[in-house]
C-alpha cells in the first residue's frame, strides 16, 4: 500500500500509523487543552512531576481552532477505507 515510503522518523507507514495519524483531532483543526497536569505529590525518578491524563470534562475542546489539515469527508472515507 506504502511500500517504500518513510515516515518523519525513518520507519515505514502503516495502517496503524495511518490510523493514529488520522484520529488525532489536530488534523481536523480540533485544539485540546489541559489533555494533562501535573502532579503536586508524585515525582519522577529524576525529580520533576509526573504527568497524568485529565478527564474529558476538564479539558478545552476548542472545534476549529485553526486550519483543518484533512477535511473531515476525507478522514471519514479514509477511515472506511483503512477498517
Amino acid at each position: 500500500m506504502f511500500e517504500g515510503i518513510l515516515t518523519p522518523n525513518g520507519v515505514y507507514w502503516d495502517k496503524a500509523r495511518i490510523s493514529n495519524v488520522l484520529s488525532n483531532p489536530v488534523y481536523k483543526g480540533t485544539a485540546i487543552y489541559g489533555k494533562t497536569k501535573a502532579s503536586r505529590i508524585s515525582k519522577k525518578p529524576s525529580g520533576g512531576p509526573r504527568q497524568f491524563k485529565t478527564k474529558i470534562d476538564e479539558q478545552i475542546i476548542v472545534e476549529n481552532a485553526h486550519e483543518p489539515i484533512i477535511s473531515l469527508k476525507d478522514c471519514f472515507l479514509s477511515n472506511e477505507a483503512l477498517q
